[in-house]
């Protein structure tokens, strides 16, 4: 019985602490909300992620390209997601430069992301009424570059 007891004090110590559990009855829990926005295995030119050899290391990076603002032609030696950013953020026109010259060219509004696969040449541009911002996510190696620019 005195075991009981004690249980029974536990436990209802333990539900009036919870986190998720109001103090106040008129007050509504505050819970996280949590939503994918992108998953994908492959990248724009179709090709499975392929991690860099070497000591892994993931970068975030905001990039912020103002209207009219372009970003030359450049590789990437490891992949990386781009997401444009939702709000406040004007459009992302992404050129691929195929191996027989030819282009490829695909636009990205605000709220909309893409893997960037490696070594494939293409540049970017800003193709919105105002400031395009990108959060880039790279999954590369220690002392990897993150950008090469081409000429």
């Amino acid at each position: 019985m005195k075991r009981a007891i004690i249980l029974g004090i536990i436990s209802l110590f333990a539900s009036a602490c919870s986190p998720n559990k109001p103090t106040d009855p008129g007050v509504t829990p505050v819970k996280p909300v949590i939503n994918e926005i992108f998953r994908s295995s492959k990248t724009l030119e179709g090709a499975f992620l392929k991690y860099p050899d070497g000591k892994a290391e993931m970068r975030l990076y905001r990039v912020e390209i103002p209207v009219g603002g372009k970003i030359p032609l450049h590789k990437h030696p490891a992949p990386m997601m781009v997401y444009v950013q939702g709000v406040n953020s004007g459009s992302l026109m992404n050129t691929r430069v195929m191996s027989d010259g030819s282009e490829i060219k695909t636009i990205f509004k605000p709220g909309q992301a893409f893997l960037k696969g490696v070594d494939t040449p293409h540049y970017s541009e800003n193709v919105g009424n105002k400031p395009t911002i990108l959060w880039v996510t790279v999954t590369s190696a220690e002392d990897m570059p993150t950008t090469v620019f081409l000429n």
